[in-house]
């Protein structure tokens, strides 16, 4: 072994039983240079003249080769260290891979061992309770809190920062280096002090004497007499030597290849994570490069993060757009009409593939200051000419627009509004600086009538009608004044908007003013609330037909110019697009007491237009860039709806039934009780079933949702008709000597599997497994199977396997039985993946065992993975799909991405206040889980989770609609050969 491949012996001249002497962990982001700099102190103080360096230090940058298993890699080197330097800092504290560094070192280590370094923030102690006064100590992660039983030492770093401050020429420095160097040589720091200085003389004293050596060696050299066979030797000698040299440069530049394979990996997934709700294109893009990289568990944790805690979904480029004028979006935010360069209003349909260009020119109809507004069902698009009148167009063919009508107005036409019912289009525009308002009777578009017109008014910019078009809004964002300079005394006519009662559109009266307009103003569904945007405010009016608007709320907080709004389809949200890209959700449900919910950040210039996208769950919104984004605006993460107390006690069983309307709760209290879940946010509870004697161990529902089976310690399972599931009633009671512990239906017809103990007082004594068919009056018995006991679990497979699962799990076909080992044990929807517990397989550390059941006699083991803590028997639940997996254990209960069973992924893990889960069950469409506890059931929304464990990398793709480029590849990897990370399109 050479230097590199063995530990240095310390001053004493013994080799420590480690391959290092200490593990530094640090913090990247602010002791980049220092850690180096450390690790070169105690390479150097007191290193013996014969060795390369004093102790062998482990640090990432320069010891860590690029593995595909990162954290194994690491585990290694903390395991093969003798001691553990923490450079503590406050970013250290809240660092992942420290925090992981830490609690490893404190699960297998004692604290004699743990050195820290105070690199920022602050270490305090507090005597009185034997710990870290953890609310004034921000440089020590938690992993840390009651280890220590005394006062621990520690070195301040916190003044080192220059190069000059990083040298052991620095005195300071150097003292700081002696302490920690000395627990690590094991002697005291003025003894260390003493052996560096001998080493060095020694050192000296070595080189003189081979300079000595050397001369000698040279007058030798010349006066013996065999000149050739020396030059013939030092030939060959140079020949290996360079041999050697091409040899080892090679290994350096694989070694570099890799570590900075490593650090780009690194700094990928932590970019991403940064970006993740300022930039989440960018984020999922960095997510996707990460992955190509290296394909672990990590990297696609870290894109299944991602991909559920953003509300961006896609962004539309559309080739040559550029707004300079007014532009409107239909109101399924299909079709965009906007003007170009050259004031030609184009036409470009969104749900189109090809967007480079749009799908129709309205002829030469020009737009410079007037409005283009869409009809309500998108099929009628009114222009504003500004100087020639309105033209109608039918754009119900978008590819083939035909001009309807023009319809001609004042000098300038500026705004258009359509009727909701269709019927009728109003104009505005001022003419000689004299506002008019002109209604339109537009049933036959070809020929459409005047049907009145107003003059004299004072806002005539824009139009725009209430949903239920009863009020009129008309604007104005002219500011007049009476003498130069303008100030506020010669003001006058502001900028603002008129509101009036247009129940009668033949006499339209007005009703008020509102001084101070940009944008809007945007009407609630229900035309009770309407939007006006100012500068970087949004206020809120109350609108009631006939009467004044009255102010209910001002939305501030933001920090540029309005330039758009939009109500959701249910008026519970506000949005409103601002000049520096943000697009800012408020929660109007109360509009007397707005508050702000979400800032969807990812445009680069101002957001233009806004649409929600009706009955379905997304925004759509335009910027002057031609980008055309789509959010969503639910919460994409799993979210906990409603919870389901028990009537009585501690809930035992739980069961869903398959039409996922219902569920069961059995306890000790004796009774059932069936809760309707219809409305996954307001449970109702439907019935409380009696008949039992003791507290009832298990339920279950029939394939057809009809009949409910429970059964419980009494030794009874009673049949329940739950047709009508208000009044049900018992149809059947079935009787056995002692305890219930498990009952199952078949998943088709009423085949109905139970099992028991035969002994009073014992779990593990023989037991019975008996099948009956429930359908029959009276049930009928079809048969008695092997094994089976109080502890034992049932459940079927979709093809009728019945799975027996206790300390092994059989499978009972209709022909054999084949036996897997390991407990608890549940079959996919689908039956081609099995689950059990791996912590009762001989030579298996993992908690959780995948098995591929498409051949029931001869399961396939997939994959292994530390699901929980390793306990005997474990609860399961295969979500419908098949790629996500519930595990309970008596701590914890959690949602595993099992898409790549070898890659399997924590996503999602259930709040500590939840009880030891027993029970997991999916509804058929794989959108809810509930999670059934001892203190009632748990209803879960999976939000967007059971999409992304399908395909992360797809849908990642789909979202961004490319990977990085090689220019950004260049920049976050840099020195990595590029790899396409998506199929174009």
């Amino acid at each position: 072994m050479n230097d590199e491949q063995q530990a240095d012996p310390g001053p004493g001249g013994t080799t420590p039983p480690h391959a290092y002497d200490a593990f530094i962990s640090y913090s990247h982001a602010v002791d980049g240079s220092l850690a180096p700099a450390l690790q070169r102190g105690l390479h150097r103080l007191a290193r013996p003249w014969n060795r390369p360096r004093a102790l062998r230090v482990f640090y990432d940058q320069s010891s860590l080769a690029v593995t595909e298993d990162l954290w194994g890699s690491i585990e290694k080197a903390l395991r093969e260290s003798a001691h553990f330097i923490l450079m503590a800092s406050r970013e250290s504290a809240a660092s992942e891979w420290v925090g992981r560094e830490v609690a490893f070192w404190r699960r297998e280590r004692e604290p004699g061992t743990f050195l820290i370094v105070l690199t920022g923030g602050a270490i305090h102690w507090d005597d009185s309770t034997g710990d870290f006064d953890w609310d004034r100590t921000n440089a020590l992660p938690q992993a840390l809190r009651g280890w220590f039983a005394a006062e621990p030492l520690w070195t301040d770093l916190s003044w080192a920062h220059t190069e000059a401050q990083l040298s052991l020429q620095n005195a300071r420095f150097r003292s700081a280096v002696g302490s920690l160097a000395a627990p690590l040589h094991g002697v005291p720091k003025d003894e260390l002090d003493s052996e560096d200085v001998r080493q060095r003389r020694t050192t000296i004293r070595m080189l003189s004497a081979g300079v000595v050596v050397l001369v000698l060696a040279l007058i030798a050299t010349l006066i013996t007499g065999y000149q050739a066979e020396q030059q013939r030797k030092e030939a060959v000698s140079q020949r290996q030597e360079a041999r050697r040299q091409r040899e080892e440069a090679e290994r350096q530049r694989k070694a570099a290849e890799e570590q900075r394979g490593l650090a780009s990996l690194r700094a990928l997934l932590a970019e991403a994570e940064t970006l993740r709700d300022s930039d989440p294109r960018k984020a999922l893009q960095l997510g996707l490069a990460a992955e190509a990289l290296r394909p672990t568990d990590e990297t696609r944790g870290g894109l299944v993060t991602t991909l559920m805690r953003t509300r961006y979904r896609g962004t539309t480029a559309l080739g040559r757009l550029d707004t300079l004028g007014d532009t409107a979006l239909s109101r399924d935010a299909r079709l965009l009409a906007a003007p170009d360069e050259e004031e030609t209003l184009q036409l470009w349909d969104l749900t189109r593939a090809d967007r480079d260009s749009p799908v129709a020119r309205l002829g030469a109809t020009t737009v410079d200051t007037g409005q283009v507004e869409f009809s309500r069902d998108g099929k009628l698009l009114a222009v504003a000419e500004s100087k020639h009148g309105v033209r109608m167009w039918d754009v119900s063919t978008p590819s083939r627009p035909r001009e309807r009508a023009a319809l001609p107005g004042p000098a300038e036409v500026t705004g258009v509004a359509f009727a909701p019912d269709g019927h009728s289009l109003v104009t505005v525009g001022e003419e000689d600086k004299n506002g008019r308002l002109t209604v339109w009777d537009i049933r036959d578009p070809d020929r459409p009538r005047d049907r009145v017109s107003r003059t004299g008014l004072e806002d005539a910019t824009d139009a725009v009608l209430s949903p239920d078009g009863r009020t009129l809004v008309t604007t104005s964002g002219t500011v007049r004044a009476s003498e130069e300079p303008v100030d506020k005394d010669s003001i006058t006519h502001r900028s603002g908007l008129t509101v009036w009662d247009f129940r009668n559109p033949q006499l339209p009266a007005r009703l008020g003013r509102i001084d101070n307009w940009d944008a809007g103003p945007v009407f609630s569904p229900d035309s009770g609330t309407f939007a006006v945007g100012h500068r970087g405010s949004a206020t809120l009016w109350q609108n009631s037909p006939g009467r004044a608007p009255r102010h209910l709320a001002t939305l501030n907080g933001a920090r540029s110019s309005v330039n758009a709004l939009a109500f959701s389809g249910d008026g519970a949200t506000l949005a409103s697009g601002h000049e520096d890209g943000r697009v800012v959700l408020w929660d109007t449900a109360k509009p007397s007491e707005p508050k702000q919910k979400a800032q969807l950040e990812g445009h680069t210039d101002w957001v233009e237009e806004i649409a929600f996208l009706p009955r379905r769950d997304q925004l759509v919104t335009l910027d002057l860039d031609g980008a055309v984004m789509r959010w969503r605006l639910s919460a994409t993460v799993p979210s906990r709806l409603a919870e389901l107390p028990p009537a009585g006690y501690a809930v035992k069983a739980t069961a869903l039934s398959p039409d996922g309307r219902t569920v069961a709760m059995g306890g000790v209290d004796e009774q059932v009780t069936l809760w309707d879940i219809t409305d996954r946010r307001k449970p109702v509870r439907l019935a409380i079933l009696k008949g039992h004697s003791k507290a009832v161990t298990t339920v279950g529902f029939s394939h057809d949702s009809g009949m409910l089976a429970s059964g419980g310690d009494d030794g009874r399972i009673l049949l329940w008709d739950v047709t009508d599931r208000r009044h049900p009633y018992r149809t059947a009671t079935l009787k056995r000597p002692t305890s219930v512990g498990s009952l199952a239906f078949a998943p088709r017809g009423r085949t109905l599997a139970a099992t028991g103990n035969k002994f009073l007082f014992s779990d593990w004594g023989d037991g019975w497994t008996l099948v009956w068919d429930a359908g029959h009056d009276p049930p009928k018995p079809r048969g008695r199977l092997d094994g089976g006991n109080l502890s034992t679990t049932l459940s079927y497979g979709p093809d009728s396997t019945l799975v027996m699962s206790g300390t092994a799990t059989s499978l009972i076909g209709a022909s054999d039985t084949h036996q897997v080992k390991g407990g608890g044990g549940v079959l996919s929807r689908d039956g081609t993946m099995l689950a059990t517990s791996g912590s009762v397989l001989e030579g298996s550390d993992e908690s959780v065992v995948l098995w591929d059941a498409r051949s029931k006699t001869h399961p396939r083991k997939l994959a292994a993975f530390q699901g929980a803590d390793s306990v005997r028997q474990l609860t399961f639940g295969f979500h419908p799909e098949g790629r996500l997996l519930a595990v309970g254990t008596e701590e914890t209960a959690a949602v595993w991405d099992i898409g790549q069973p070898s890659r399997a992924v924590r996503a999602l893990t259930l709040p500590s206040d939840t009880e030891v889960v027993d029970a997991f069950h999916f509804t058929r469409d794989g959108r809810t889980m509930v999670a059934g506890a001892g203190d009632g059931a748990e209803v879960w929304d999976l939000g967007v989770l059971p999409a992304v464990a399908a395909d992360p990398h797809g849908m990642a793709c789909e979202i961004t609609g490319s990977g990085l480029t090689r220019e950004q590849w260049k920049h976050y990897a840099p020195g990595i050969p590029y790899e396409q990370t998506c199929l174009e399109k």
